[in-house]
């Protein structure tokens, strides 16, 4: 996280402090220093009582923001997301499933499934058209996992980004050649996501780090909550207290730091995401995975909340 101005946020204060504050922190924390930060930056923060109602004032904003482009990004696949995702069904809401990143197996399989299957085709050399070879290659797909497509979203969703992908070929190079280099290239460097972007949807529901190098117009952040967007909590003292807070003292601790500056520089990839604005929610209960076991627990906002010159409004 350089220190250099953001751009992309030039119009828009909220996101430039906050972009800036986060920035700044991370090299305090870094530096072990206690440099004075001039920005301010008030986030309101929609809380729920539980898990339900947070997914249910998420609806509620999506509602609001009527047919704009929204991704909602989640620190990874668990209870919280599922309440997120039945409650979107249940209310009738589109959305495209992308709950996979660069580093999942099911993603990196299918890339190396789909670039076998392709060089089989072009090898054969019996299509002479991008057309031809292209639906050769979405029929054999389709038939490889003809059984997993109903039981599993990944695999569903990844064949439809690898059609939107196809298609966007064709707009954007001219030559039969540049396009089956495209496709290689595309597969052996698992780069698939980076095709989120033309997903006819105005809703996505991808995790942080599938997002990364994507921007959309408003970003929802779930889940802010003490061991839910976070892996920190298990190493801190503090994870129980109430209005728990980090404090540079905490940073005496190298493996501790090292950790926090890793999550900080994650959360600071899922604010900047966002072109206009960032909604954030949590709940004051969450899932806590005891051993395999989940339970409902009480907890407390995201100590990436209460960084320096943060200022929470609760709504």
């Amino acid at each position: 996280m350089s220190l250099k101005k953001n751009h992309r946020f030039k119009d828009n204060p909220v996101l430039l402090n906050l972009d800036l504050i986060i920035r700044k922190n991370a090299k305090n924390i870094r530096n072990d220093i206690n440099d004075v930060i001039d920005e301010q930056v008030i986030i309101e923060l929609s809380q729920g009582k539980n898990q339900n109602e947070e997914a249910n004032k998420i609806i509620e904003k999506i509602r609001e923001l009527k047919n704009k482009e929204i991704a909602i990004l989640v620190r990874q696949r668990s209870q919280n997301t599922e309440e997120i995702i039945k409650t979107l069904e249940i209310n009738k809401i589109q959305f495209f499933y992308a709950l996979y990143s660069e580093e999942d197996q099911i993603y990196l399989d299918f890339h190396s499934s789909v670039l076998e299957i392709f060089m089989e085709l072009r090898n054969s050399k019996q299509y002479g058209s991008y057309n031809a070879i292209t639906a050769q290659l979405i029929k054999v797909i389709l038939e490889k996992y003809n059984d997993q497509i109903e039981k599993d979203r990944s695999i569903n969703s990844l064949i439809e980004l690898m059609r939107v992908f196809l298609q966007s070929l064709k707009k954007e190079l001219t030559t039969f050649d540049d396009r089956l280099e495209t496709i290689i290239d595309t597969l052996k460097n698992n780069a698939l996501r980076q095709y989120l972007k033309d997903i006819n949807s105005n809703l996505i529901l991808t995790t942080i780090h599938g997002a990364k190098g994507l921007e959309w117009d408003y970003i929802i952040l779930p889940d802010l909550e003490s061991f839910s967007n976070t892996f920190l909590c298990g190493l801190c003292s503090k994870n129980r207290q109430l209005n728990c807070q980090v404090e540079l003292v905490d940073f005496k601790n190298p493996s501790f730091k090292e950790k926090f500056l890793e999550e900080l520089s994650l959360f600071y990839v899922a604010v900047t995401r966002s072109k206009k604005q960032v909604f954030f929610t949590y709940s004051q209960e969450t899932y806590i995975n005891n051993y395999g076991t989940y339970s409902l627990e009480p907890c407390n906002p995201c100590c990436f909340l209460k960084l320096d010159k943060i200022n929470l409004k609760l709504s």
